[in-house]
């Protein structure tokens, strides 16, 4: 008899079971009872106009670079710079040996002094040769010759001096100096090397303003003077920048336009060489957008907590650039749809929720 009752009690409890889950309820609940309604915040997802900003890529460069190189060939006596070095212009970075210009410039000052003393004499003995003349005591001959002598005399005292000044001019070519405020990037020589014309002794950059140069793709313009923003990635530094020119020629391989961008360098951070982005404005559109505070994370997969018949359901999404304080939503969510912000840490997928708006 104990056994039947058993078997009924049995066949009733599974009886219910079957029952509930038919109607798709859950028995455990129905049994234990269902937890509470959490109350949580929400906002509407919303669409908005946004500004939209492309990106060109670049390179930055200096402003203005030199490589300075001898005008003659000689010994390097002196070169007291290290690269990195900031220098200025007009500092002299290398010295040559200039004895023998030293010699060929005495020489020419020598010249110079004795045809200036050759044309005050014949400037005297044509003035005589005049005065004799005026009283008849010369013939005209004689002061032909003396004026053409004194004529002559000028003529060797002016080239005397035009090779004094070329020597000065060849003796300054022994001092090498910066032709440009910047940095030392390269040195190419050191004491005692033979310096020869064309040879570049060192190399000097132009940095405190920059030039960056980026590929615009073939429907993209850029105007002279125009203002953008400049990222310098790997500082995290933003600056503002200033179209120089955008070459109408097309690179055939890459299909592209280079435009150059000048940008300020105050603190001398950003070096000639490094990855740049310009940030060029397009025209405004809609997007839609989502708070970041409503984001959820789970390795690499974010998502919201949306509300929907009064239980929230985890929705995973695709989200574009970041816009402030929210997310632009690519796909997974719509327009009006209401999400949980901050999230409380006890709310679940599927759990029943009590939503509240600050609206």
């Amino acid at each position: 008899m104990k056994l039947n009752v058993k078997i009924y009690a049995v066949a009733v409890a599974a009886f219910t079971g079957f029952a509930l889950a038919a109607c798709g309820v859950d028995s455990r609940v129905q049994v234990e009872g269902e937890e509470a309604a959490l109350r949580v915040r929400t906002q509407l997802v919303e669409r908005r106009q946004i500004d939209v900003t492309s990106y060109a890529v670049g390179t930055t460069e200096p402003y203005a670079r030199a490589a300075v190189a001898a005008q003659l060939m000689a010994r390097i006596t002196a070169a007291d710079f290290e690269e990195g070095e900031r220098v200025r212009v007009g500092q002299v970075l290398v010295r040559l040996d200039d004895a023998a210009l030293q010699a060929v410039q005495d020489y020419a000052q020598a010249e110079l002094a004795a045809a200036h003393s050759a044309r005050l004499l014949a400037e005297k003995n044509a003035l005589r040769l005049r005065n004799l003349y005026d009283q008849e005591a010369v013939s005209q001959q004689a002061l032909d010759d003396a004026e053409t002598a004194l004529a002559r005399a000028a003529a060797t005292e002016k080239s005397a001096r035009q090779k004094l000044r070329q020597a000065e001019v060849q003796r300054t070519y022994s001092s090498i100096a910066s032709p440009l405020n910047g940095h030392v990037v390269r040195k190419l020589v050191d004491v005692g090397d033979m310096a020869t014309p064309g040879a570049p002794l060192f190399i000097v950059e132009q940095i405190d303003s920059l030039k960056v140069e980026v590929s615009l793709p073939e429907d993209r313009r850029v105007a002279a003077d125009q203002r953008v923003q400049v990222e310098i990635e790997a500082l995290g530094q933003r600056v503002e920048g200033r179209v120089l020119a955008q070459v109408q020629a097309a690179d055939p391989r890459s299909r592209t336009f280079r435009a150059k961008i000048a940008i300020g360098n105050v603190n001398d951070r950003i070096g000639s060489g490094m990855y740049a982005r310009a940030l060029l404005p397009e025209a405004p559109r809609d997007a839609l957008l989502v708070s970041s505070t409503a984001l959820v994370r789970k390795g690499q997969l974010q998502g919201v907590y949306a509300v929907s018949n009064g239980r929230a359901r985890l929705r995973w999404l695709r989200l574009g650039s970041q816009r402030g304080a929210a997310y632009e939503v690519l796909s997974g969510l719509n327009e009006g749809d209401e999400v949980v912000v901050e999230p409380p840490t006890t709310l679940r997928a599927g759990r029943r929720v009590e939503a509240y708006s600050n609206d």
